[in-house]
C-alpha cells in the first residue's frame, strides 16, 4: 500500500484499496505469521550439545556485535527495495498491457493488480523466512510452503464467492 499511495493522491481515506481487505486481514494472521514463529522457535545455528560446551559463542550477542544500527537500516533498505520489486513489476506489467486472461481478454481490474501484488508479497516474505533458515525440519517444511499453499487455497476458495460490499460505499453487486 505504501507505493500504491501516491497514485491516490495520499488519500488514505477513500475506498480505493490496492489489497482486498480478506489479503489485509489475512497477511499477518494467517500467510506470513507461521514461518516466522517456526524460524524462531526452531531454527538453530549449532546443535544442542555443542551450546554449553561452547560459552564464547554467545559473547557476540551479549555485546550487541549481532545486531547493529548498520544492520537495521540494512534491513530497512533490503525491505523497502523488496516492497519496490513486489509492487512496480506488476504495475509495470498492467500499464504495458501484457497481463492476459487465459480467454485471451486484458486483465484491467484493480482487484486483479491487488491480488497478484499480493501474491507477490507473501511469496516474497515467506521466501525471505526459508532462505533466512538455518535448520530445517520436517515442520519447517510443512509451515514455510505450507503457508503459501494456503494463501493460494484462499485465493480459489474467495473466487467462488459472492461478492461484498460490506468495505465498499457502493450499493452494487456484481
Amino acid at each position: 500500500m505504501f507505493w500504491f499511495m501516491p497514485f491516490c493522491y495520499f488519500d488514505a481515506t477513500s475506498d480505493l484499496l490496492v489489497y482486498d481487505y480478506s489479503f489485509i486481514l489475512f497477511y499477518n494472521l494467517i500467510f506470513t505469521s507461521l514461518p516466522v514463529i517456526i524460524l524462531g522457535s526452531f531454527d538453530q545455528d549449532i546443535n544442542s550439545k555443542a551450546a554449553p560446551a561452547f560459552p564464547r559463542l554467545y559473547v557476540r550477542g551479549i555485546r550487541g556485535l549481532e545486531h547493529t544500527r548498520t544492520k537495521f537500516w540494512f534491513y530497512m533498505l533490503d525491505g523497502l527495495y523488496q516492497s519496490a520489486v513486489v509492487f512496480f513489476i506488476p504495475y509495470l506489467v498492467w500499464q504495458l498491457g501484457l497481463a492476459v486472461a487465459s480467454n485471451g481478454k486484458d486483465i484491467d481490474s484493480l482487484a486483479d493488480f491487488g491480488t497478484t501484488v499480493a501474491v507477490a508479497a507473501i511469496f516474497a516474505a515467506n521466501t525471505y523466512v526459508g532462505m533466512n533458515t538455518h535448520y530445517w525440519t520436517p515442520i519447517t517444511w510443512v509451515v514455510v510452503i505450507g503457508s503459501s499453499l494456503v494463501m493460494v487455497l484462499w485465493i480459489v476458495i474467495y473466487s467462488f464467492l459472492p461478492v461484498n460490499t460490506f468495505f465498499s460505499n457502493t450499493d452494487e453487486t456484481r
